[in-house]
C-alpha cells in the first residue's frame, strides 16, 4: 500500500481493504488462513487440533500491521483469546520468512493458503485443521484514484483478475 502511495509501484495486491481514500481497492480473490506445521511435527498425523493445543506450541507470526496477523488476532478475539497467551518465538516481516522458520522447525503458524500451497504440495509443510477456525479475507488490487491506465496496465489487471493463485497453470 505504501509503495503505491509513494509512487514506487503503480499497482499492488494487498490482503486487507485500505482505509486511505486516495486508493481504489478492487476485490481479487478469496483467501483463507490455515495452520501449518513442519513435516516432522506430531500434529501431521492428527485430524484436527484445538486452540488450547495452539497455546502450547512455539508460534511464528507476521509483524504487527500485516493483514494476516490482523485477521488472526480478530479471530482470536471471537474466541476470547489474544496473542499474549501464545508462546510467540518470532514475528517476521514476510510470509516467506515465516514459512522458512516453520520449515526449519522453529514453530507453527497461521498463514494464507496461497502463501504455502506449493510447500504443502511438496510435503515440506502440512496443513492441520483447527477446530472452530476458518477465517477468510479478500485480496485486493489497489491503485491510486487518479491513476491513468494505459493498455498494458489494463492487460495486466485483466490477467490478474482471472488468475487463480492455487492453480497457476
Amino acid at each position: 500500500m505504501n509503495m503505491v502511495l509513494d509512487n514506487e509501484v503503480e499497482i499492488g495486491c494487498i490482503g486487507k481493504k485500505p482505509l486511505n481514500n486516495k486508493l481504489v481497492a478492487e476485490p481479487l480473490w478469496k483467501d483463507r488462513l490455515v495452520l501449518i506445521v513442519p513435516k516432522s511435527h506430531p500434529w501431521c498425523k492428527k485430524k484436527a487440533v484445538t486452540f488450547p493445543d495452539l497455546l502450547k506450541e512455539p508460534f511464528v507470526l507476521r509483524e504487527r500491521g500485516s493483514a494476516t496477523r490482523d485477521l488472526f488476532e480478530a479471530h482470536l478475539k471471537t474466541k476470547s483469546l489474544s496473542l499474549s497467551q501464545f508462546d510467540i518465538c518470532g514475528a517476521l516481516g514476510s510470509s516467506e520468512a515465516v514459512k522458512e522458520a516453520v520449515i526449519a522447525g522453529l514453530g507453527v503458524t497461521v498463514i494464507s493458503i496461497y502463501a504455502v500451497s506449493r510447500e504443502i504440495s511438496q510435503g515440506l509443510l502440512f496443513e492441520v485443521p483447527v477446530q472452530g477456525f476458518s477465517p477468510e479475507r479478500n485480496f485486493y488490487l489497489i491503485y491510486k484514484r487518479q491513476f491513468d491506465f494505459r493498455p498494458f496496465h489494463k492487460t495486466f489487471v485483466d490477467f490478474i483478475k482471472h488468475y487463480n493463485p492455487l492453480d497457476p497453470a
